[in-house]
C-alpha cells in the first residue's frame, strides 16, 4: 500500500466519522459501511461491499484535484460499484437529507452483491 493510501485510511474529516456514526447507529436497510475502506489502489471513506456502493464526502481535503477524484470513481465504477458524492457541508447541515439519499441509493441497486473482485 502507498504512502498516500495508508495516510487515507486513518485520517478522517469530521463530516466522515458524523455520517459514519449515524450509518452504524440507523437501520438503514441494515447494510454495513464500511469506513476508509480499500478498493485495489485507492482509499473511499465509506463502502457497502453488500450493495456495491462508495460514498465519498468531498469539501475537506484540500490539494486534491478533481481529476484524481474522477479516476478513483472510475475505477470503482468499472469494477460495479456506484458512487455517491456528497459534501462535507451538507453532511454536517443537513444530515437527514443525506441519510434519505444514501438510502434511495442503496435500494437503487440490484439485489445484494455476494463478491466482488477489487
Amino acid at each position: 500500500m502507498n504512502t498516500d493510501s495508508t495516510f487515507q485510511r486513518y485520517a478522517s474529516s469530521a463530516a466522515v466519522l458524523l455520517l459514519a456514526d449515524r450509518l452504524a447507529n440507523s437501520s438503514l436497510n441494515r447494510l454495513k459501511f464500511r469506513l476508509k475502506y480499500a478498493i485495489g489502489p485507492f482509499v473511499f471513506d465509506l463502502v457497502c461491499p453488500e450493495r456495491a456502493l462508495v460514498i465519498e464526502i468531498d469539501g475537506e481535503r484540500p490539494g486534491r484535484s478533481m481529476a484524481y477524484d474522477w479516476e478513483r470513481s472510475q475505477y470503482v465504477r468499472r469494477r460495479g460499484y456506484r458512487v455517491v458524492r456528497l459534501w462535507s457541508p451538507d453532511v454536517q447541515k443537513n444530515l437527514a437529507a443525506v441519510l434519505q439519499a444514501i438510502t434511495k441509493e442503496a435500494g437503487a441497486g440490484a439485489s445484494p452483491v455476494k463478491s466482488r473482485v477489487a
